[in-house]
């Protein structure tokens, strides 16, 4: 095959829903006292459509994606995205790493990183 990459990239856009070892558990809300929490249509608003009482959300929510300091979440069968400064991620993930590479163990440099690189030594 000439363009193996290419063919390995469309190949992994087919395989369908992202794997639970790629995807972020959100825990709790940040502070703990926060009463209700912002939900956004879109990663790049700027103003949230509408909050949902943190009482009435059933965490540990999965999000799948990160962008521009948001996960998107789904509430209620709707698709939002919370601003990760608000939220709390399950402290202890770890690298989901391709094939011939490993875990190379926790990096200390950010809280709740974990073991976030992979390597081969």
């Amino acid at each position: 095959m000439r363009f193996p990459l290419v063919a390995a990239l469309c190949a992994m856009a087919l395989v369908g829903p992202v794997p639970a070892w790629a995807q972020t558990e959100i825990t709790g809300v940040s502070p703990s006292s926060r009463k209700a929490l912002d939900l956004y249509a879109d990663p790049h608003d700027l103003q949230p459509v509408r909050q949902a009482p943190v009482a009435e959300i059933a965490f540990p929510l999965q999000s799948p994606k990160r962008d521009n300091g948001f996960y998107a979440i789904t509430l209620a069968g709707q698709p939002f995205w919370v601003r990760s400064m608000h939220v709390v991620t399950k402290k202890g993930n770890s690298a989901g790493c391709s094939p011939g590479m490993r875990v190379l163990g926790p990096t200390n440099s950010t809280p709740a990183a974990s073991e976030a690189g992979c390597g081969t030594r």
